[in-house]
């Protein structure tokens, strides 16, 4: 998958979580919604690494081709 795709999956993915917090704050409260966000917080920290890794593989294996 091209890095590009990556990120934008990545921002995409963000954005929804952030909606989702702000219509449990609406519906069901604080506590709810923090719970949403510190999930939303942790996957981001994932998919952040899993992100850099997919970076330099990609630099590995370009410093080979040259």
């Amino acid at each position: 998958m091209p890095l590009l795709a990556l990120l934008r999956q990545g921002m995409v993915l963000s954005l929804g979580w952030v909606v989702a917090a702000a219509l449990v704050l609406r519906h069901h409260g604080f506590p709810w919604a923090l719970l949403l966000l510190v999930i939303w917080a942790a996957l981001l920290i994932r998919f952040q690494r899993a992100t850099v890794a997919h970076a330099r593989s990609i630099a590995a294996l370009d410093k080979e081709n040259t």
